[in-house]
């Protein structure tokens, strides 16, 4: 099943666009989506298509930051009557915990978390889109997005500790510093945010107890994008726990809100092996990893759960019958 999205997501591409010199409308027809469905939002776009559309624009206009600047121009409305319901949430977990129980009304097309990582909170979001082609600006939106959500319980001016990228960054980094604060990191293990724990669990000063009551019931009568078996939420929280080394059925349970027993019990409804669907995931990650020549190998074991490479690679070559460096040379550049 293919990740779509909401066409609400592209509802500040057209003006975005024209800043840096395109004509919206020619973009979004050269990538297949008819200009008009922007005035539905609650219409569904291929989440491959809308990513295509991010990278193309940001090369048509030699705008490498095109992803962070539709961000910088999002609003938290855009994602419809969601938004309701997140903004009076009575704290950012609150919030996250909610954003990921109702993330199937809004998209399946990324996912965010959150975990304790010593004295911090990290909040990794993960983009899933069946494309062969990367998804910078896709990311770069959807990190931007994260950090607009957060500042609906924290605050306009609040910043994370740090905001984190996968991929390589660009020589300018004034707008990333302008929408993040002055942490950006990139070549990183994960994209996303990390924050404190104070910041967690700091009271939404828009809190208001009947309201969020309010808002919650209301969000729930909204019709989901995609009615989703347990084996896909699984998938998804899989990938975003994965890099952080909390991939186990505990652990994919907890981000679930669920016991282990009953995650396990509704795998077996399905017919699906947690250890066989893990495995899979993590071959597949693996490979994905190793054709981006810029992650050394240490780091593409740290992103597929290892923590050594020689760990790493007695695994993937039971795997693939090639160890990791064997099978990235054989691969053509630009794979």
């Amino acid at each position: 099943m293919s990740a779509t999205v909401r066409a609400g997501t592209l509802s500040r591409y057209v003006e975005t666009a024209r800043q840096v010199g395109l004509n919206p409308h020619q973009q979004l027809k050269t990538a297949g989506i008819d200009p008009r469905v922007l005035k539905t939002p609650e219409a569904r776009l291929p989440a491959r298509v809308v990513a295509r559309l991010l990278e193309d624009s940001a090369a048509a206009a030699d705008c490498p930051t095109f992803g962070l600047r539709l961000a910088l121009a999002w609003r938290l409305s855009d994602i419809g009557p969601t938004s309701l319901m997140l903004t009076h949430q009575p704290t950012l977990r609150a919030a996250l915990s909610a954003l990921a129980r109702h993330r199937h009304r809004i998209t399946d097309a990324a996912a965010a978390h959150f975990r304790p990582v010593g004295d911090v909170f990290i909040i990794p979001v993960q983009v899933f889109i069946d494309s062969p082609r990367q998804a910078f600006q896709f990311h770069e939106y959807a990190v931007g997005q994260l950090v607009k959500i957060c500042r609906a319980a924290l605050g306009a001016r609040w910043f994370p500790d740090s905001a984190n990228f996968g991929h390589r960054g660009p020589d300018d980094r004034g707008l990333y510093h302008r929408l993040f604060g002055p942490n950006v990191n990139f070549s990183a293990g994960f994209d996303g945010l990390a924050c404190s724990k104070g910041d967690m669990d700091r009271v939404n000063a828009n809190w208001d107890e009947v309201i969020s009551q309010y808002a919650e019931q209301f969000a729930e009568s909204i019709p989901s994008i995609v009615e989703e078996t347990i084996a896909h939420e699984v998938r998804r929280a899989v990938y975003v726990l994965m890099p952080i080394d909390c991939a186990s059925l505990s652990g994919v349970a907890k981000s679930l809100g669920l016991t282990e027993r009953t995650l396990q019990r509704r795998l077996d409804d399905e017919g699906v092996d947690f250890s066989n669907l893990l495995n899979d995931i993590k071959r597949d990650s693996a490979a994905r990893y190793l054709s981006r020549r810029d992650l050394a190998l240490d780091r593409v074991a740290e992103l597929v759960g290892y923590s050594s490479v020689s760990t790493f690679t007695r695994w993937f070559s039971s795997q693939h019958g090639v160890s990791p460096a064997a099978w990235r040379k054989s691969q053509p550049h630009g794979a």
